[in-house]
């Protein structure tokens, strides 16, 4: 799938329910995913190359991520950013 398909669906997906609880639901997505595989916020920000603050704020949802944070996220959790992003 190519990133510009993926981000059309995106924005497409973001224009039919409110905004903010498609970020907080990806947050808490993401956070779950985390969790599962047993890594601390600390840890996955250093292995995205982020600040804590950063992954803190995802996922919480006080935060739009870029989609290449979204990608690196998705490579360390080890799913999909389909995955990620499904039923927001």
């Amino acid at each position: 799938m190519s990133y510009s398909f993926f981000l059309s669906l995106l924005i497409f997906d973001l224009m039919d329910k409110p905004y903010h609880k498609k970020v907080v639901k990806l947050g808490e997505r993401i956070k779950s995913v985390r969790l599962s595989n047993g890594l601390t916020q600390v840890q996955l920000a250093s292995m995205c190359d982020v600040d804590i603050r950063t992954i803190q704020r995802i996922e919480v949802g006080t935060s739009v991520m870029s989609v290449i944070i979204l990608f690196k996220i998705a490579k360390v959790l080890e799913v999909s950013t389909e995955e990620l992003i499904k039923e927001l």
